[in-house]
């Protein structure tokens, strides 16, 4: 059941919130009304788009997503800016494509975001769409998630009437448009080249690289393709200018990462990337627990208190 407000009872609670944790991801989690424009506008969503609209070239978008440090949550820990910058040299047509197939077991990262603060997704693809050139972008979301469908259908049609979306955004004479794809239910498509595949209406099939979709992707044409998280953490980038969160060592860990702890208490939380699992293990009050996060392709059932997960590794 939902807990008043649309969102799922476990996300409208909140993710817990420690001194010294940035929040950028689950900020405005359970705290704003997910269709309400009004309300997100109110909470900061758009305002990173606007910027880029008004005062930022697209060159300057792509420098200071570069500057900010965000990398991938996939695993190579590919630096964004760097695959913006590729995607802009190319031609048009190009694609933005967010992808939200969570089938990892235990996993609700994406769920959670797109349930409760779809408007900051759709904030983020656009500023990827005006800084890499693209005018067409597609959500690929997990056909299980029939709520986040819903949400997101209204969010997009709230976006384009309000002209945060569509053929002139804001009167800037810049176009992006944006569509919900549901997948089949294969797992295979979360890798990036299978849902390229899938959106085009193949079987999902791991792609050979090169090329990379940066330069041949969806239709053979360019394509960016992103995690709903790094949406959120690029439209921060993009509202504050500056690093989006604190460092925590190296390049690969200035950003924190969204994981997921199954136990007595399953909600989602936001720690840097070099939080010790003990601290999440206290937050979450238990001594077992099951650790999804978007570098591990699977979980871990974790029982040693102190064992340490650094991402990303």
């Amino acid at each position: 059941t939902d807990g008043g407000n649309g969102l799922s009872p476990k996300v409208a609670e909140g993710a817990p919130e420690e001194a010294g944790t940035p929040r950028i991801v689950l900020e405005n989690c359970g705290h704003v009304d997910p269709l309400s424009l009004d309300d997100a506008l109110a909470h900061g969503a758009y305002e990173g788009l606007r910027t880029c609209l008004d005062r930022l070239t697209p060159d300057e978008v792509v420098e200071m997503i570069s500057a900010s440090g965000l990398r991938g949550r996939g695993g190579a820990g590919f630096p964004t800016g760097r695959k913006w910058s590729l995607d802009r040299a190319q031609p048009v047509p190009k694609y933005v494509i967010c992808n939200a197939d969570e089938g990892d077991p235990g996993a609700f990262m994406d769920r959670s975001v797109l349930e409760s603060d779809p408007f900051r997704v759709l904030e983020g693809m656009a500023i990827a769409g005006l800084a890499t050139g693209a005018e067409q972008g597609y959500i690929y979301l997990r056909s299980e998630y029939p709520k986040a469908h819903r949400v997101l259908e209204e969010a997009i049609a709230l976006a384009e009437a309000a002209g945060w979306l569509g053929d002139d955004l804001r009167g800037s004479g810049k176009a992006f448009h944006l569509e919900v794809r549901l997948g089949a239910g294969a797992y295979i498509c979360g890798e990036e080249t299978s849902l390229l595949d899938s959106l085009e209406g193949k079987r999902g099939m791991v792609r050979v690289k090169p090329p990379l979709p940066a330069i041949e992707g969806l239709f053979g044409c360019p394509t960016v393709v992103c995690s709903c998280t790094r949406r959120f953490v690029s439209m921060a980038a993009s509202e504050r200018s500056s690093t989006p969160s604190g460092k925590c060592g190296p390049s690969l860990r200035q950003t924190s990462s969204t994981i997921c702890l199954r136990a007595i208490a399953v909600r989602p939380i936001r720690r840097p990337s070099c939080t010790p699992l003990r601290d999440c293990q206290r937050s979450a009050r238990t001594s077992s627990l099951t650790a999804c996060s978007p570098i591990a392709q699977r979980p871990t059932i974790l029982r040693c208190p102190s064992v340490l997960m650094e991402t990303p590794t």
